[in-house]
């Protein structure tokens, strides 16, 4: 799955527990997703085993700068939130629009479409 995978064991005892809890489409959806990630994972292996480069200069400092004028007019207080978006390239080549949530924090074990993997 990746190289540093989380042991088997850990999987099997997590969705075993969550099974009472969220059932079985939730444990077999998790399942899926590890699927997904594994195939995903060896994508991004490849690519950097292949020595390109992840994280350029000029590719950070522009997201800053997309985030810097997205963002002069929010405050910072309890509650407030903001749903912003920039657009990078990803290490396929392809440029994706990025969404932000600001403000607003989740605890995972709360929400069915967050999990651990």
């Amino acid at each position: 799955m990746s190289r540093y995978p989380v042991p088997f064991k850990i999987l099997e005892e997590l969705d075993t527990s969550d099974l009472d809890v969220y059932g079985q489409a939730h444990v077999s959806q998790r399942v899926e997703n590890r699927r997904l990630i594994a195939e995903v994972t060896t994508k991004i292996n490849t690519i950097y085993d292949s020595g390109a480069f992840f994280f350029i200069k000029d590719a950070i400092r522009d997201i800053a700068r997309q985030l810097d004028q997205l963002t002069p007019d929010l405050t910072w207080e309890e509650g407030v939130t903001a749903s912003l978006k920039f657009n990078t390239q990803g290490i396929d080549g392809v440029w994706v629009e990025v969404p932000v949530e600001l403000g607003e924090v989740l605890r995972y074990r709360d929400r069915l479409d967050v999990d651990i993997v």
